[in-house]
Parts: structure tokens; sequence; C-alpha cells
């Protein structure tokens, strides 16, 4: 038998965490786009049910359209600058699924764009 079949009692200590998990949910959480993958729908899904598996599934946050535009500018760069070329052929090799291995020289473009703008340099193409 489940032990959700007894109902709990109002006055229940579990009964008041698992209210105030909805509360937090509610405040943290409430807004478009957010709500499954945020930390208080995951305080209240642990708190309702202990046996939850811990691991996390990959979060996306901030703006999808800034991600698509960041994605599909990799995928060019990758196509024309031999660096990120190399870079990209390098995790295929290791056995990276294609979007995963994008992902990981859209993380490096961004960390060479900052770079460069931190610095105040030109970017040198190499082909």
């Amino acid at each position: 038998m489940s032990r959700f079949a007894t109902p709990l009692g109002p006055k229940s200590a579990r009964a008041k965490e698992i209210r105030r998990c909805i509360a937090v949910f509610m405040a943290r959480d409430m807004r478009p786009f957010s709500i499954i993958e945020n930390e208080g729908v995951w305080q209240l899904v642990t708190h309702w049910n202990p046996n939850t598996p811990s691991h996390h599934t990959m979060e996306k946050r901030g703006s999808r359209y800034l991600r698509y535009a960041l994605f599909n500018g990799t995928k060019i760069v990758c196509r024309y600058e031999s660096t990120f070329k190399k870079y990209l052929s390098k995790k295929r090799k290791e056995g990276k699924h294609y979007y995963v291995a994008i992902s990981h020289a859209a993380k490096k473009l961004l960390r060479v764009i900052y770079h460069l703008e931190k610095n105040k340099e030109a970017y040198q193409m190499q082909r």
C-alpha cells in the first residue's frame, strides 16, 4: 500500500513542510518558462517524494533567442575558422554528439570573445 493512501493531518510536520515548499515555489518560480527548471519546484518535489532521484537534467537558462543565435554563429565559425574547426573535430573524435560538441565550441567562442573585448584586441582569423 502506498504511503500516500492515508491523508496527512493538517497540523502534521510533513504537511506544514509541504505547504512551506509550495509557498517558496510560488514565490521563486512562478514566472513563464521557469516553473519546471528552478530550485523552488525541485525543493517541493523532493519534500513531496523523498525518493526522487538526486541528479538533475541539463538546465537551459537565459534567453532562448540568444542561445539560438550563439549556436548558429558557432556553427558558421566552426565551418570557416581553422582553430574552431579543429576543436570541433577533436570533440567529435572524443565521441561527443554533434550538438554537445557545438556547445563546447560555443563556450570556447564566448571565452575568446570575452578575452578580445576585455583586452580591446582584434581577432586574427586563421584559415
